[in-house]
């Protein structure tokens, strides 16, 4: 008897066990629910992170990298008591002993502020404050060449990118009506422009949105650079980048004859060369946006053996020097009956060339040189290595 209640009793106990196991698998919305409540309540607790921070004035935002936030304001902006505003998932937040309290408290971020954010349980999380104002490029340059205008600036550390203006019109005001593009690098070249336009520019730099005051404003115009060569034959073109000074492919050139002397007038809009055997000098209109050379008027005679040209500095007059004969084998020309100054007068329409009453003076040494004073009045002459001696006119 009494084993058999024993025997009750086992298997009572068993199977509440196993009744109990059921239960405790099975899920219980209730249950579920105290868990989540628990768990919510344990990471509200411990919960402190700024998720948002910046300026409602001057409007800015900043961005947040782990604990270092950095925000980006105009240049000259007074930091010494900006309002800042916040997000956080704490309890308080404070600098050193002071509450903050988004949007109303002021510090001054002259220098990076700390801010400390306290969750519910007491823990905290620091996060740094760097207040960048966004300063102007320096260093701005333009540099003209053929049909384009290259730019350079120094690195603004803090920025993502520099907006570029271009007018035409000296004292623009940049803005989105002039606005040429926007880079990453601090080098910009501006393509496709007509030659002999002048081009002002000016650059600011952009970090976070904000936008720097602009460079001084720099102007350049572009322009074919060429080198003019004498040489037998006649005179070679060549073009001329002016970064590197290098000459590019051989343009056409004029046939003068064995040139010796060639010089551009002041104002870059007419040039002569002499053709030393031929005994005369010719007149050329300078293209302007290719160098190119043009023959004006007809070759006017020199003395023996042109070799030496001056202009005055308005460009009204020409001077040339002329030898008897040229050297031979690097001993002095001794005949002086051609040793002299031809001198002509520049006709300011097209640059071509009509001979000065009175001219050509004699000299009576070998010219090894001449030039005109800049207040155009006098015309010196120097001689060659073995007379040594100056005149003057």
């Amino acid at each position: 008897m009494i084993q058999g209640k024993n025997r009750k009793k086992a298997a009572l106990r068993a199977f509440i066990v196993l009744v109990l196991s059921i239960l405790s698998s099975c899920s219980n919305p209730l249950v579920d629910a105290v868990k989540s409540i628990k768990a919510g309540a344990l990471a509200a607790g411990t919960a402190k992170d700024i998720t948002a921070f910046g300026f409602a004035d001057p409007a800015a935002t900043g961005t947040i990298s782990g604990t270092d936030i950095t925000v980006n304001v105009p240049y000259l902006t007074d930091l010494t008591a900006l309002k800042a505003s916040f997000s956080t998932t704490g309890q308080s937040v404070t600098v050193g002993p002071n509450p903050q309290i988004s949007g109303t408290t002021e510090n001054d971020f002259t220098n990076p502020v700390v801010y400390k954010v306290i969750a519910s349980n007491g823990t905290t999380k620091e996060f740094k404050v760097t207040v960048a104002p966004v300063m102007a490029p320096t260093g701005l340059s333009a540099t003209p060449s053929n049909h384009q205008v290259t730019l350079n600036w120094t690195t603004v550390d803090i920025a993502t990118s520099y907006n570029i203006y271009e007018s035409t019109i000296a004292g623009f005001t940049p803005g989105a009506a002039n606005k040429l593009t926007s880079v990453s690098g601090t080098s910009y070249t501006h393509v496709s422009l007509a030659n002999k336009t002048v081009h002002y520019y000016t650059v600011t730099a952009v970090s976070g949105g904000i936008e720097s005051p602009s460079t001084s404003t720099v102007s350049a115009t572009p322009i074919q650079l060429v080198a003019y060569v004498t040489a037998q034959g006649g005179l070679k073109i060549y073009p001329v980048d002016k970064a590197t000074g290098t000459f590019g492919a051989l343009l056409a050139g004029p046939s003068t004859g064995f040139n010796l002397a060639f010089a551009v007038d002041p104002t870059c809009k007419y040039a002569y060369s002499t053709d030393l055997l031929g005994k005369k000098v010719y007149s050329f209109a300078i293209n302007s946006n290719t160098g190119a050379l043009t023959a004006v008027g007809s070759p006017v005679a020199t003395g023996n053996c042109p070799e030496y040209i001056a202009i005055n500095a308005n460009s009204s007059f020409v001077y040339i020097a002329n030898s008897s004969q040229p050297d031979i084998g690097g001993y002095p020309n001794t005949d002086p009956s051609g040793w002299s100054v031809s001198g002509y007068k520049v006709n300011q329409t097209d640059g071509s060339l009509d001979i000065l009453s009175g001219f050509p003076v004699s000299v009576g040494d070998q010219i090894g040189g001449l030039s005109v004073s800049p207040d155009r009045r006098f015309l010196y002459l120097t001689t060659n290595a073995w007379t040594k001696k100056l005149y003057g006119y």
